[in-house]
């Protein structure tokens, strides 16, 4: 069947989810957490699952029907924290959030554990300058077509 499920989270760029400042990156790479994919891999066992996370294609599900890179600048990145950020009323710089998200961006690249990095599988899908509408609707066209090629066979 291709029944979408709710993601397990939205990506961590998108309005409400923790952010660089947050120290989400760090805290996430704790051992324990970086070496607990098979709670996550149950998640995923068996039924067509929506997943979201920096190593969710190259440690949680390295063999999942399709992985899909969601990638955007990391000026577009910055802009829509910083559009988010400000649109609650908070006064932030532009310039400090692309700072954090650069650091963010490479303590997650550079460590040892479950680095960040596309599966090299993944098909790259380019974010900036589209709603979350287009993205939405390109990764299900990409998501369609992987369900009903495995419901030919």
């Amino acid at each position: 069947s291709s029944e979408l499920h709710e993601p397990v989270e939205p990506p961590p760029e998108w309005p409400g989810q923790p952010q660089p400042a947050d120290g989400g990156g760090e805290a996430q790479a704790a051992f324990r957490v970086r070496h607990r994919p098979v709670d996550q891999r149950r998640i995923a066992d068996g039924v067509p699952v929506v997943m979201v996370g920096r190593d969710i294609g190259t440690v949680v599900t390295p063999d999942a029907g399709l992985k899909v890179y969601l990638d955007a600048s990391a000026e577009e990145r910055a802009r829509r924290r910083w559009a988010e950020l400000t649109a609650r009323g908070e006064d932030v710089d532009y310039g400090a959030v692309l700072a954090d998200l650069l650091r963010r961006d490479a303590y997650d690249a550079g460590r040892e554990v479950a680095p960040l990095r596309a599966a090299d599988d993944a098909v790259h899908v380019p974010t900036d300058g589209k709603t979350v509408e287009e993205i939405v609707n390109e990764v299900r066209t990409l998501a369609d077509a992987v369900w009903a090629a495995s419901e030919a066979h």
